[in-house]
């Protein structure tokens, strides 16, 4: 469905904004499912060939690279965690097993 460049710009200004809230009350569920909306917008919509209004790219073109940061930095908090979880499930591996049949000065 072709829409103006005008329209389809706004659009994606829109949900780029709603991305960049949900990142800010750290719903990351919501950023994803507002990231995948974008990508059927954008697949579902081409813009026309009429001229975009003056810095509305460029506005579109730095809230994006925001997102795109901010969508780094959580990765990094994620993998961060799953390092320090990891670390916490092998110092707990190592430890001695409980004994089943009692507590420890039942042997």
């Amino acid at each position: 469905m072709t829409v103006t460049k005008k329209l389809y710009l706004e659009h994606l200004l829109i949900l780029a904004r709603a991305m960049r809230s949900a990142f800010s009350k750290q719903d990351l569920d919501m950023a994803a499912q507002i990231f995948d909306e974008r990508e059927r917008y954008i697949e579902k919509h081409e813009p026309d060939q009429s001229t975009a209004p003056e810095g509305l790219v460029d506005q579109l073109l730095k809230l994006d690279q925001e997102l795109i940061l901010t969508a780094q930095k959580q990765r990094q908090a994620m993998i961060a965690s799953g390092s320090q979880l990891q670390a916490v499930r092998s110092y707990t591996d190592s430890l001695l097993p409980a004994r089943r049949n009692g507590d420890w000065g039942s042997g």
